[in-house]
């Protein structure tokens, strides 16, 4: 009985299989993170912070200087037309980063934290 399609050697869906694994993962910590942050009072500053977390994609790796989605989102919501939501980004993303690796080697918490050093983390 087949209980789907033979991956064996079609390294292509398999790679194609492993980024959505990685994106899973990523869905899950910002989900995670979101709730933690929910969860806690944020800490008195004068910033409005948008805060990402992330593996490769999220650190910009492959993307030239300054072009990077992190760069480019963040200068968006920095803007009148982004609505002037932010007066800071913060990039706690990191190659490799999977969730357990976030959760066990403290990104997570430095998420946290700097969510908490924050007036407000609108994004």
């Amino acid at each position: 009985m087949s209980r789907g399609p033979q991956l064996r050697g079609n390294h292509s869906i398999q790679r194609q299989l492993r980024r959505i694994g990685t994106v899973r993962g990523a869905l899950r910590l910002a989900v995670l993170v979101l709730a933690v942050a929910v969860s806690s009072p944020a800490a008195a500053s004068a910033s409005r912070l948008y805060v990402t977390v992330g593996d490769s994609v999220g650190a910009g790796f492959g993307a030239t200087p300054g072009n990077s989605f992190f760069d480019r989102y963040c200068a968006y919501l920095e803007s009148a037309a982004g609505g002037s939501l932010v007066d800071q980004c913060v990039n706690d993303s990191m190659g490799g980063l999977t969730t357990g690796s976030a959760l066990s080697g403290g990104t997570i918490q430095k998420v946290v934290s700097d969510i908490h050093a924050s007036t407000d983390t609108p994004v």
